[in-house]
């Protein structure tokens, strides 16, 4: 029987580890990849936007330990899907990213819905590419191989349309001319470890690059024989449990020294940056110490976070370990200083108070939910609060958008992480404007049956442009929203809402929450003035 180029493109979907598919299909080479990719049983996740897709898949992919995809048709379909695609680009997350184009024998005078797809998707991507017949072997593994190399991010395939039900007419050459050079520069361990040595109060700094290396317990071992404290970056949350007793908090990369984040860092004479990623900070790092740069891959110059002093690039793993066999146990940090920083953040965002603001709704809704409830938060005041206020106890358990800073990203995410884990509690973080770009998705939920928990932050406007108008002295413009019934929307889609307006009003409908049967939407109403007052402590 003679294979077509579906039969083929699916077996290697799968030989990769792709497990689901998320998109919305057209009637051309999706409908064809749907089907060709359940007789493998690769599942197709219909979404309500495409954007969503692209966020779904990457979550997925990173409870799995799988590889996410997605799809869409050509033109706006594409378009939408580019948006989500530069999530990932911009957090680097490997995914998968197919889209419907035309085939060969349209006449170039056709217009309808076509645009430079490998113009769009290279520019938020690692790079596009055109499946053919003779190539689909390499052309994917090319794809999966790019997307997962050093700094991870979307591969884009576009697949013309009848392409899939066409006969295969590759040969035992379609093989990929990849070939992953090591690039190692590796420093001695010993300078490193002198270093650490001479200093009074280093500080290690985990980023991004370090948790995809599982690498958690070997930090624990280096902090714990040194007495290093340690602070993570959004997107590391998770890799230590931030109840260790030397954990000082997070690196946003905001440079304002009114902050938490300057406080801890004024406080070290030497940071150790491991797995550091530009795309996190959200102004140049302007912290004076000494720095020392650790990461797997070569970064170059213009991607630097600062000049480092010292600088190793390759195996990290036994780079930390030839740090912590060398250094010097000398407790630096006090952690009486360390409590004492914590009962300040606590006490400046009113967490653990009676006072009904972000602050107070996280930390009690931490306080509540399970240890191992995976939180999805994103872009806004509530989320920036919750780098505090939220303490991360498991790896896979914390999702934002730190370097895309994407609104509306916690509403998908949160479906991903319900739909995976089922049996573990999902919530999402939301303010009601980026609730309102993907409210379509509660479709989605409802289809699924999933029961994850949506809180929606309810100021009535666009909280964080709303403080810049402030601090600008500008006029109030352009920012307040409508604010919807958002009991009745959940009740229409078979979940269910709840209106909360206090503290004990949300601890009863955080309680209700969690032990419900279907979704919930919590709609917390908060005055506008008293929500942003915590954000000149995070953000300056």
């Amino acid at each position: 029987m003679t294979k077509t180029v579906g039969n083929v493109f699916s077996s290697e979907l799968k030989s990769h580890g792709v497990k689901r598919i998320f998109g919305i299909p057209g009637g051309g080479s999706s409908v064809d990849l749907i089907d060709a990719c359940s007789k493998k049983h690769i599942t197709f996740e219909l979404v309500q936007q495409e954007s969503s897709a692209a966020i779904m898949a990457v979550v997925s992919g990173e409870l799995t330990s799988s590889l996410g995809a997605c799809i869409s048709i050509m033109g706006p379909g594409a378009v939408n899907l580019a948006s989500g695609a530069s999530y990932a680009y911009l957090e680097r997350h490997p995914l998968l990213v197919f889209s419907e184009c035309y085939g060969p024998k349209i006449s170039p005078s056709m217009t309808l819905q076509k645009i430079d797809h490998q113009s769009l998707f290279n520019s938020v991507g690692k790079g596009s590419n055109v499946l053919d017949e003779t190539r689909t072997k390499s052309c994917l593994t090319d794809a999966v191989l790019t997307a997962k190399t050093e700094r991870p991010g979307p591969y884009h395939i576009d697949i013309p349309n009848a392409l899939l039900t066409s006969d295969y007419l590759g040969t035992s050459h379609d093989l990929s001319d990849y070939s992953d050079s090591d690039s190692s520069d590796i420093s001695s361990v010993t300078q490193i470890v002198d270093t650490i040595n001479s200093s009074e109060r280093p500080l290690l700094v985990i980023g991004p690059l370090a948790v995809r290396e599982s690498l958690g317990h070997l930090f624990i071992d280096l902090i714990e024989k040194a007495g290093i404290a340690f602070m993570v970056t959004s997107k590391a949350r998770g890799i230590i449990n931030e109840d260790h007793p030397l954990y000082a908090g997070i690196v946003s990369g905001v440079y304002a020294m009114n902050t938490f984040e300057a406080g801890m860092i004024s406080r070290s004479d030497l940071i150790i940056g491991v797995g550091l990623d530009r795309s996190e900070l959200l102004s140049g790092w302007q912290h004076d110490q000494p720095f020392i740069e650790i990461d797997s891959i070569y970064i170059e110059e213009n991607e630097k976070i600062t000049p480092p002093i010292l600088t190793t690039y390759g195996q990290v793993p036994e780079v930390i370990k030839g740090i912590t066999d060398g250094v010097i146990n000398k407790n630096p940090w006090p952690l009486e200083f360390l409590s004492e920083y914590w009962s300040n953040v606590r006490g400046s965002l009113c967490i653990n108070s009676d006072t009904f603001n972000s602050g107070a709704v996280i930390g009690l809704c931490r306080e509540m939910c399970p240890d191992e409830t995976i939180l999805c938060t994103e872009a806004g005041v509530y989320g920036r609060v919750g780098l505090y206020a939220w303490k991360v106890r498991g790896n896979r358990t914390y999702f934002d958008s730190s370097g895309a800073n994407t609104m509306g990203f916690s509403v998908p995410a949160v479906i991903s992480a319900s739909l995976e884990l089922p049996d573990q509690k999902s919530i999402a973080f939301v303010g009601d404007g980026g609730f309102m770009m993907k409210i379509s998705e509660l479709e989605t939920i409802a289809r699924m049956k999933t029961k994850p928990i949506i809180i929606v932050f309810n100021d009535g406007t666009l909280g964080m442009i709303r403080i810049k108008q402030k601090q600008k002295g500008l006029v109030r413009d352009g920012v307040d929203l409508y604010q919807p019934n958002l009991v009745k929307i959940a009740e229409s889609f078979g979940g269910r809402g709840r209106l909360v307006q206090d503290l004990s009003g949300f601890k009863t409908a955080l309680d209700q929450a969690l032990k419900s049967d279907t979704f919930e939407i919590i709609d917390l109403r908060f005055d506008p003035d008293i929500y942003a007052a915590d954000i000149p402590l995070i953000r300056g």
